[in-house]
């Protein structure tokens, strides 16, 4: 059964990225406000500003065309910005596939981590770099209930991700299911995954 997540989202650092802008004015709109109110509040020079009004509005432009949730955060730390990608679906994936989401292909393999306690559990986390210099993506799996949680933040500059990957981390940890706490599944084994990866090398590490 599909669970109804409620996603609670700190509008200082988090807002989802509307799907329903198909024209570019709106986009623009929606990028400069936004970006104009997280400028304010965390007294961001008009340079960064701008820059993120740009990352908003093509942020938008890609979710016009794309289903399921798209959340863009802001890092008060590094002033970066990175759209994370939520995804729930019902079944449970078998450990090589587990390995597969955490560890796809990589110029070089992210080691893994436990993450943050959420109404999922504990999870598993991994972050690598990508073809591209200087890019990261960091991803994010939990199994419980029945069902999978995925989060994906791509692309993340390579000098943000460990303070991207921690306001992530709050957002997930906000997450809801009701007042249920999940049970998480038996097959699920975060624990044993980090410490059979912790043997291997070399690892990128953010």
């Amino acid at each position: 059964m599909m669970l109804d997540v409620d996603v609670r989202l700190d509008q200082t650092r988090m807002v989802p990225v509307p799907r329903t802008h198909t024209d570019a004015a709106a986009r623009q709109a929606w990028a400069e406000d936004i970006a104009g109110q997280w400028g304010r509040l965390h007294e961001l020079a008009d340079e960064r500003v701008r820059w993120m009004t740009a990352g908003l509005e093509a942020l938008a432009t890609v979710a016009a065309g794309e289903s399921g949730d798209l959340i863009v955060i802001f890092d008060p730390l590094s002033q970066a910005i990175a759209p994370v990608r939520l995804a729930i679906v019902e079944g449970e994936p078998t450990r090589a596939e587990q390995l597969s989401f955490l560890q796809p292909v990589a110029p070089l393999s992210g080691r893994l981590r436990l993450t943050p306690p959420t109404v999922f559990g504990i999870g598993c986390s991994s972050a690598f770099p990508t073809a591209q210099p200087g890019v990261a993506e960091l991803r994010w799996l939990f199994i419980a209930g029945g069902c999978t949680l995925t989060a994906i933040a791509s692309p993340v500059g390579q000098s943000a991700a460990l303070s991207v990957g921690v306001t992530v981390e709050d957002l997930l940890t906000a997450l809801s299911v009701g007042d249920r706490v999940l049970s998480r599944s038996p097959d699920f084994d975060p624990e044993a995954l980090v410490r059979v990866d912790e043997t291997a090398q070399p690892r990128w590490s953010a």
